[in-house]
């Protein structure tokens, strides 16, 4: 994957190469919270009442100089792998319909899409965890944490 900060002629204006994952399980109170923030997105988006422990949901934007470069692939990928080794079952993600990038990431990674007033709700089913599932993002972390050192120390010993 081709970093879009990376020098390339004409082009110093890309973004810093910085990103955030958070996962974490879905509570009773979500649901209220989601459907108010879908509401508000001006998507028409039903989540039940009832949340189950063992389902979450993937939601991510990627800026525009970042597009087409490998992102929300990996992005996606890291999310199911962390998703798969805590005993997450069922991914949810919701775009809007015209949202082609993301329909076609989200099958990418065979998910059930389902059609419903503008927006689109994909699931994905995650495997459960394998000792080698868990070494997998253990090195990916590793190799992020290292990778973000060698970023950090670089641009601090870069001449001013």
């Amino acid at each position: 994957m081709s970093r879009p900060d990376a020098p390339r002629a004409g082009r110093d204006d890309a973004p810093p190469a910085t990103a955030t994952l958070t996962l974490r399980r879905f509570v009773p109170g979500d649901a209220a919270k989601v459907f108010a923030m879908s509401r508000e997105d001006g998507i028409r988006t039903w989540i039940p009442d009832q949340v189950y422990a063992d389902e979450a949901e993937a939601a991510f934007s990627i800026e525009t100089p970042w597009q087409s470069h490998g992102v929300g692939t990996a992005l996606l990928e890291r999310t199911l792998l962390a998703a798969r080794n805590r005993g997450i079952k069922l991914m949810h993600m919701a775009c809007l319909v015209n949202n082609r990038r993301m329909i076609d990431l989200a099958k990418k990674f065979e998910a059930e899409l389902k059609f419903d007033f503008g927006s689109v709700i994909g699931e994905v089913e995650a495997a459960h965890p394998t000792p080698m599932s868990v070494l997998r993002e253990f090195v990916a972390d590793t190799h992020g944490f290292a990778t973000a050192m060698l970023d950090v120390q670089a641009k601090m010993l870069r001449p001013a």
